[in-house]
């Protein structure tokens, strides 16, 4: 038995000469279970990652408070993508947009672990970003503090180093190992090991806005 996704219509299924209207059937619930405005307690948990919405669309807050909003609207037509995290495990093919949305979004081309500060995302179609903003070369007889991010000299981007044991930096570079979770001792310093998350531009991201603020 099949059901539709928001509101749960029976979807009627037969395998006889009346399949193709019972078909034509299915498919009109479809669309009104798409045109129904849906309510729900949890904006961000209730949209789906990679799907299309229309500009436009309204979702109605389940539970609204006071100093709360009634819904939200999407100001934009485009996929839903969830915003980038600092520090998270991203696979290839995840979805993402700035914090701040810029009308685009991003997709996970390269595993890997994002940086502590957002990325530059570009704006131009098909352009590709390694997820390694303001993250320093290594330095020799350094104090470096637990946090700190470095990368090799030899200018390889596919990984980077964390501190998470402060000190000071050996007097040679230490050779790099490109196996994401080692760890790598260097003068008093250790480093973990972290391969580099890298991002394309995708296209248009849909934007859902509060509204009706409740005074």
């Amino acid at each position: 038995m099949r059901y539709s996704d928001k509101h749960n219509f029976h979807l009627p299924e037969v395998h006889d000469d009346v399949l193709d209207s019972i078909e034509k059937y299915a498919q009109n619930f479809e669309n009104i279970d798409e045109l129904i405005d849906e309510i729900v307690p949890n904006l961000e948990i209730h949209l789906i990652e990679g799907k299309t919405y229309n500009s436009g669309k309204k979702i109605w807050n389940k539970v609204p408070t006071v100093g709360d909003y009634v819904g939200w609207v999407n100001i934009r037509t485009g996929v839903h993508a969830p915003k980038w995290s600092p520090n998270q495990k991203y696979s290839i093919g995840d979805l993402v947009v700035p914090d701040i949305n810029n009308g685009h979004y991003y997709q996970c081309i390269t595993e890997g672990t994002s940086s502590p500060l957002e990325p530059n995302f570009p704006l131009t179609s098909g352009d590709e970003i390694e997820d390694l903003k303001n993250i320093t070369f290594w330095q020799p007889s350094t104090v470096y503090s637990v946090g700190d991010i470095v990368r090799e000299n030899a200018g390889d981007k596919e990984y980077f180093y964390q501190c998470i044991v402060e000190g000071t930096s050996g007097e040679e570079e230490p050779s790099w190992v490109k196996i994401e979770g080692t760890t790598i001792v260097d003068g008093s310093v250790s480093w973990y090991v972290y391969k580099t998350v890298k991002w394309k531009e995708m296209g248009q991201a849909s934007e859902f806005r509060p509204f009706g603020k409740i005074d």
